[in-house]
């Protein structure tokens, strides 16, 4: 489930690189231009784009992460799982071995 999350991450990211890709070939048309409004927009863009960018770049490796720590999870949840089940056992063999030696005296 996150490895998908991660796949449609990393595509979104390329997405956005396209994006600030072109919108850096459209900064020395603005300057040459020099039409305020659209310098302000430009920096507007850029801004969001950098912030885009860095939430990209910061979640990724918590995905990845946690990606890492689920896949620990499970295999101990199957081990403690299985401990829990030979324990439940172990019991009960103790148990019935107890009450039966009880019994025979």
């Amino acid at each position: 489930m996150l490895e998908e999350e991660i796949n449609s991450l990393d595509l979104s990211r390329s997405d956005l690189d396209e994006m600030i890709s072109d919108l850096y070939e459209l900064k020395s048309l603005l300057e040459k231009y020099g039409d305020d409004t659209f310098l302000k927009e430009y920096e507007e863009c850029d801004t969001v784009g950098l912030s885009i960018s860095e939430w990209y770049i910061r979640t990724k490796p918590v995905l990845k992460n946690l990606t890492s720590w689920l896949s620990m999870y499970y295999e101990q949840k199957i081990e403690i799982s299985c401990k829990t089940n030979d324990l439940k056992q172990k019991i009960k063999k103790l148990r019935h071995d107890v009450l039966a030696s009880f019994n025979k005296s």
